[in-house]
């Protein structure tokens, strides 16, 4: 096999845990394609305890992610074009419980909904997770999905915003990435 190096991308806590993303310590096999190199890239969310000695806890494979949100009891994350929770608060059998898939894995009407997020950042507030589509200059799936997580297995995809997520000139401006959301 390849050698693996950490690279922490995002680190999250709550009481309970501390969840740090590293990009580069999959196993290699929750890839995003059939036939993709298992080796490209693949994450995983180490979870720690938060008391002494901090010991690794927990361990869960989520695809290409680099960027997750949290809360009591779910990760939520994008990768591969779509939308992911994963239920952990059995921690000895993490779980993908909900997903929204890329526009040509849903049925009609047919709506843009590829989610990447970039190095962008995620926040979940209330029932609603807000994912920054980051990227870099000229990358051009502009702004932030709005998505329902009321029902974390059926989470629903509410809007882009902008509506247009390609205009690299939205309204005279919006034509630099979204990297960070804050939501209160």
């Amino acid at each position: 096999g390849s050698s693996i190096d950490p690279f922490f991308d995002d680190i999250k806590a709550n009481s309970s845990y501390v969840f740090i993303l590293d990009q580069n310590a999959g196993d290699g096999t929750d890839t995003c394609w059939e036939d993709e190199d298992q080796w490209s890239r693949h994450s995983v969310v180490r979870i720690h305890s938060t008391t002494s000695p901090y010991s690794q806890v927990a361990l869960v494979n989520i695809k290409a992610a680099d960027m997750i949100e949290i809360d009591a009891k779910y990760i939520y994350t994008v990768s591969c074009g779509n939308f992911y929770v994963y239920d952990y608060s059995d921690l000895n059998d993490i779980k993908e419980v909900g997903i929204v898939k890329e526009w040509w894995e849903n049925e009609e009407p047919y709506e843009f909904t590829f989610f990447e997020s970039f190095n962008g950042e995620i926040e979940k507030i209330d029932n609603y997770v807000y994912v920054a589509r980051g990227g870099y200059y000229e990358w051009n799936h502009l702004g932030v999905n709005v998505i329902d997580v009321s029902d974390p297995t059926k989470p629903v995809h509410l809007a882009n915003i902008p509506g247009d997520m390609f205009s690299e000139d939205f309204r005279g401006g919006y034509d630099l990435p979204a990297k960070s959301v804050e939501m209160s």
